[in-house]
């Protein structure tokens, strides 16, 4: 990845897996680094963890499905770090019942607006 020095990234879904993976990769490049997720203390600790490999990250939580919500999570990361330069929207669900992902046909009405809610009109609320 080439330098982001100097750069204000904030990922979405970025506690554990590729969010994470991806919000390191830009810390590493110099960017300081947002890590937004619903757990608290999961972003803590990934912020923690990118801190001590000498990037800098912000934790925060939050809920991408609530607007207004979003725009006090950016309004504090923004004091905290910087205006926001990237934005990568990571932040998704996939509902599953007794450990298996539920295919489009099988989910309930209310998983499916709930799974709207994050993926598609969480983008739009960051």
């Amino acid at each position: 990845m080439r330098s982001h020095e100097g750069r204000v990234v904030l990922v979405s879904g970025a506690a554990r897996g590729i969010g994470f993976a991806i919000a390191q990769a830009f810390a590493g490049a110099g960017a300081a680094v947002a890590i937004l997720d619903l757990a608290e203390d999961a972003v803590i600790h990934a912020a923690g963890q990118i801190a001590a490999e000498g990037g800098t990250a912000f934790g925060i939580a939050g809920d991408v499905g609530d607007f207004a919500a979003m725009r006090a999570v950016v309004t504090e990361i923004e004091g905290a770090l910087g205006p926001v330069d990237i934005l990568v929207n990571n932040a998704g669900i996939s509902p599953k019942h007794e450990g298996r992902r539920h295919e489009i046909w099988e989910m309930e009405p209310e998983e499916w607006r709930q799974v709207m809610e994050v993926n598609l009109t969480g983008c739009f609320n960051l």
